[in-house]
C-alpha cells in the first residue's frame, strides 16, 4: 500500500470500455489546489458525461449534482459587467479561449438539466458575439492579443448556442494558412449550422505545428486536448471511423502514467464520456474476491469503481477477479496515500531555480529553526526563470507554513511589505498562500509573507512548490524540514 498508514485508500475499476482510469483522472480534478476559471471548469466538466458510462451510488450521484451545481454558481465570481469571464476572480483580464470553455460548460449544463440563469448565458453571448464581429483583422487581433483559436473556439460555442455568426465564419475561413486547431474548431461550427461540406474541406490535409505544445499560452494547448477537439468536430460530421482513432488514442494516453494537466485531462475525459455515452454497451458482471470476503459487481453500465478496506489490510491478501459476462473486462487497481512527512525529497529546479530567506522586522536576516513565540518576521520568495522560455504564463507559488506559524494578512492588518512583484492574483488563506504570475526571462518575481510565531512546540514547515501549472517541466521545490517556536518569556509582577 502506498502512503502513511491510515491514510491508504484503494478502489477496483472494471470496465468493459478501454480503460482511461476515469476515477483516478477525475481524483485529480476535483483535488486540484487552485481555482482559475479554466480549472473550475475543468473539475465539473467532465462529470456531466462520466456519471452516464460510471455506475455511481445514491451518494457519490449527490455529490456530482452538487459539484456541478456549485460549479455554475462560482462562475458567476468571473463574470465582468461586459458579459465575459475573466481568468480569476475579480480581475478584468479575459482570455478568449477560457472564457469559451466556460460559456459552452454552461451550454451543456443547461442541456443536461441543470439550472444554468439565463442571464449569465445571455450576457456571455451578447459579449461573444461583440468580440466575434471585431475580430476581423491582424490589427484588432494584435490589440485584443488574441489567436485565429481563440476566434475559432468562440464562433463554435455561438453556433453551438444557436447564434452564429456565419459572417465572422467565412471571414476567418479564407485565412491564408489557417492552423490545424482553428480549423477543426471552425469545422465544428460549419458543422453545427448544417454546412457539412464546408466543414470537411476546412480539415483536410491540415498539419499541426510542435510549436503549439510548449503550455505556455492561454489556449492549454497539448496533443491530448488537440485529439480531443478533433474528435468533437468529426463527430459532428458523424465520421465515425476518424472519431474512433481520436477516441481510442485519448484512452491510451489517459491510461498510461504521462501527467497532463488540468485542461487537457478534462477534455479527454470529457470527450470519453461523449463518445461511450453513444455506444451501445455491455454492462459489468463480475465478482471479486479480497480479504476473504466476496463481493458480486454488477452494473448495467460499461464502469464500476468499488472501494477496498482501507488501511494495511490488503497486504499479504490475493486480490481475484472473475469475469461473468459476455464482453471483455478491463481492470484498474488504484492505490492513494499521504506521504511521509519528511520524506518529500528535492526536486531538482527544471526552468527556474527558488530561493527563500527569512528576515526580522528590522530586515535583518533570520534563522527559523528555533524562533520565540510572538516574533514577527517574513519570508521573502524570489523566483528566477533561467527556462529557453522568453514568457512563462500561469506560474502557480505555493507557500505553506507549519501550524505554529500564522500567515498575517496584509489586506487586514493593513502592514505591507515593500518590494513584492507584480502578481495576477493572490488566494491567502489560513495555512498558505497561493500566489499566480507570470515571467520573463531573465527576470525575477519577488514575493514577502509576512508571519507570526503564534505556539510554541516542534512543528514541520512543508515544502514549498513553484511550477508552471500547465508544463510539469517548470518546476521547483525544497525540501520540509523540522522546526521549534520556544516559549515567550513572561515577566511575573510582585
Amino acid at each position: 500500500m502506498f502512503g502513511v498508514p491510515g491514510s491508504n485508500s484503494a478502489s477496483i475499476e472494471l470496465s468493459t470500455l478501454p480503460p482511461f482510469k476515469a476515477d483516478e483522472r477525475l481524483k485529480y480534478l476535483i483535488r486540484y489546489p487552485y481555482g482559475c476559471l479554466e480549472q473550475t471548469v475543468s473539475s465539473v466538466f467532465p462529470q456531466l458525461y462520466l456519471s452516464d458510462i460510471i455506475d455511481l451510488n445514491a451518494r457519490d450521484k449527490t455529490r456530482v449534482d452538487e459539484a456541478i451545481r456549485r460549479g455554475i454558481q462560482r462562475l458567476a465570481l468571473f463574470q465582468t459587467s461586459l458579459g465575459g469571464f475573466t481568468y480569476w476572480p475579480g480581475s478584468s483580464e479575459i482570455y478568449g479561449y477560457s472564457n469559451s470553455y466556460a460559456g459552452e460548460f454552461l451550454l451543456e449544463a443547461k442541456n443536461k438539466g441543470y439550472l444554468v440563469p439565463q442571464d449569465m448565458l445571455d450576457r456571455w453571448v451578447k459579449y461573444q458575439k461583440k468580440v466575434a464581429s471585431i475580430f476581423k483583422n491582424s490589427s484588432v487581433a494584435e490589440l485584443l492579443q488574441e489567436t485565429n483559436e481563440e476566434q475559432a473556439s468562440r464562433l463554435y460555442t455561438l453556433a453551438k448556442a444557436g447564434q452564429p455568426d456565419l459572417g465572422a465564419m467565412n471571414r476567418l475561413r479564407t485565412t491564408p494558412k489557417l492552423d490545424q486547431i482553428s480549423s477543426f474548431y471552425l469545422a465544428s461550427a460549419y458543422a453545427l449550422v448544417g454546412k457539412k461540406d464546408v466543414a470537411n474541406a476546412l480539415i483536410k490535409n491540415k498539419t499541426q505545428s510542435n510549436e503549439r505544445y510548449l503550455g505556455y499560452g492561454n489556449n492549454f494547448a497539448s496533443d491530448l486536448r488537440d485529439e480531443a477537439i478533433m474528435a468533437e468536430t468529426y463527430g459532428l460530421l458523424g465520421n465515425v471511423l476518424e472519431e474512433k482513432k481520436m477516441v481510442e488514442a485519448i484512452a491510451k494516453d489517459l491510461n498510461g502514467d504521462g501527467w497532463y494537466n488540468t485542461h487537457s485531462t478534462s477534455y479527454g475525459l470529457l470527450t470519453l464520456g461523449k463518445f461511450y455515452q453513444k455506444l451501445d454497451k455491455e454492462g459489468v458482471n463480475a465478482t471479486i474476491t479480497y480479504n476473504g470476503k466476496e463481493i458480486q459487481m454488477t452494473s448495467t453500465k460499461p464502469m464500476l469503481v468499488q472501494d477496498l478496506v482501507p488501511g494495511n489490510k490488503l497486504n499479504g491478501h490475493k486480490l481475484s477477479i472473475i469475469n461473468k459476462g459476455k464482453a471483455y473486462l478491463f481492470a484498474n487497481l488504484i492505490y492513494s496515500g499521504q506521504r511521509k512527512v519528511g520524506s518529500e525529497g528535492v526536486l531538482e529546479n527544471k526552468g527556474i531555480t527558488m530561493d527563500i530567506k527569512y528576515y526580522d522586522m528590522k530586515h535583518s536576516p533570520l534563522s527559523i529553526n528555533t524562533i520565540p513565540q510572538g516574533s514577527n518576521f517574513y519570508a521573502l520568495i524570489t523566483v528566477n526563470n533561467i527556462s529557453n522560455q522568453y514568457y512563462l504564463r500561469n506560474m502557480a507559488l505555493t507557500y505553506v507554513i507549519p501550524s505554529g506559524w500564522e500567515i498575517q494578512n496584509e489586506r487586514v492588518t493593513g502592514i505591507s511589505l515593500d518590494g513584492n512583484s507584480g502578481y495576477s492574483y493572490q488566494d491567502i488563506k489560513d495555512d498558505r498562500v497561493n500566489t499566480f504570475f507570470n515571467l520573463y526571462k531573465g527576470q525575477a518575481f519577488v514575493s514577502k509573507i509576512l508571519l507570526t510565531a503564534t505556539y510554541a512546540g516542534k512543528f514541520y514547515l512543508p515544502t514549498t512548490l513553484c511550477s508552471a501549472m500547465y508544463n510539469n517541466d517548470i518546476r521547483a521545490s525544497g525540501k520540509g524540514r523540522w522546526l521549534n517556536v520556544t516559549l515567550a518569556n513572561v515577566k511575573k509582577e510582585i
